[in-house]
């Protein structure tokens, strides 16, 4: 063989033996992959691509929510595979600390859908308040965007955070009109009554949230009570009118909140019962004192079971009252 052809041959054979190099890692090259989105609920996943990008924690951490103890409430969020069809994306989830439990720590997920992940506190520990934020590591080994991805969880005490939603709803100001009947006695003469209220809520200091009726709670602000009440004297029952200006600061030891129902995922039902004790006010009864009871149900105020009532006694049993009726009204702000 010619030395022009031997070099003309073994080119050949070269190219041949690149184009076959070629053809084998062209496929790893073109291979599609996965790609991860974190959302707080696997639902994000049916809105609009320019909405959801907000709220992948991947490209915007943030905290996903507060598990609450000592109850455990717990918390989710969904580990979603984004990218296209025929992609199948493999997840892991690690709390170095191991105080946290997800379900499930591992999967996969193909492409479109998503795995919801439910966290809670270990068992063991759920009566140690020793921390605010613990840190989950999700890992996606085969995604194109991310191999790893951080999702911050609050550690929260349940009565606390209950406190505070609760106020973020209710606090404020309250206010509206009082009415109703003064009597002397039972069976005695009686006059109509009225007059404005205002109640100003300021916090609450909620006592064993447990996920169900919400009991000895308490309500801080103040309550201002005008108008024009009522008493009688003497054994003829002489009407004297009584107007009153009476504002009462609201604290642990006259005030009662309760709740009928309270889930462990914080979702109110039924009604809060705001009760002002009038006995706290005065050991000895004497002097004017209101008892004052606001129904709110679902943020409003529920009339059918919202009532005031009043009394009036001097300190030698001279002059006295029994007042009551309805409360109505609106928060103004």
């Amino acid at each position: 063989m010619k030395p022009v052809q031997f070099f003309l041959l073994l080119s050949v054979v070269i190219i041949l033996l690149q184009s076959s190099c070629d053809k084998q890692t062209e496929p790893e090259d073109t291979k599609l992959q996965p790609i991860v989105a974190l959302y707080p609920s696997a639902s994000i996943m049916n809105l609009p691509d320019s909405i959801r990008s907000k709220w992948d924690l991947t490209k915007n951490p943030l905290v996903i929510s507060s598990i609450l103890l000592p109850n455990n409430c717990g918390v989710s969020f969904a580990v979603c595979n984004i990218g296209p069809k025929g992609t199948v994306l493999d997840y892991s989830i690690v709390e170095s600390q191991g105080y946290l439990v997800c379900t499930p720590s591992a999967g996969t997920v193909v492409a479109g859908q998503a795995s919801t992940i439910s966290v809670s506190m270990d068992p063991r520990l759920i009566n140690n308040n020793a921390w605010t934020q613990l840190v989950l590591e999700v890992y996606t080994p085969t995604a194109s965007n991310y191999t790893k991805s951080l999702a911050a969880i609050r550690i929260e005490n349940m009565d606390d955070y209950a406190s505070k939603k609760l106020c973020d709803s209710l606090c404020g100001t309250w206010s509206g009109s009082w009415s109703g009947t003064s009597s002397a006695s039972y069976v005695g003469p009686s006059t109509s009554v009225a007059g404005t209220w205002s109640l100003n809520l300021e916090g609450f200091d909620i006592i064993g949230a447990s996920g169900g009726p919400v009991h000895d709670s308490k309500v801080y602000g103040t309550l201002s009570w005008e108008g024009t009440d009522a008493y009688w004297s003497g054994l003829s029952n002489i009407l004297h009118q009584n107007p009153v200006n009476k504002t009462i600061i609201l604290n642990s030891s006259n005030t009662e909140l309760y709740i009928a129902d309270m889930s462990c995922n914080l979702t109110w039902s039924g009604e809060f019962f705001i009760v002002i004790c009038p006995v706290c006010q005065n050991s000895d009864h004497s002097g004017y004192n209101v008892d004052f009871s606001l129904s709110i149900s679902k943020y409003n105020i529920k009339w059918s079971n919202s009532h005031w009532s009043t009394s009036f006694e001097d300190s030698q049993n001279n002059s006295y009252s029994s007042s009551s009726g309805i409360l109505s009204g609106q928060k103004s702000h």
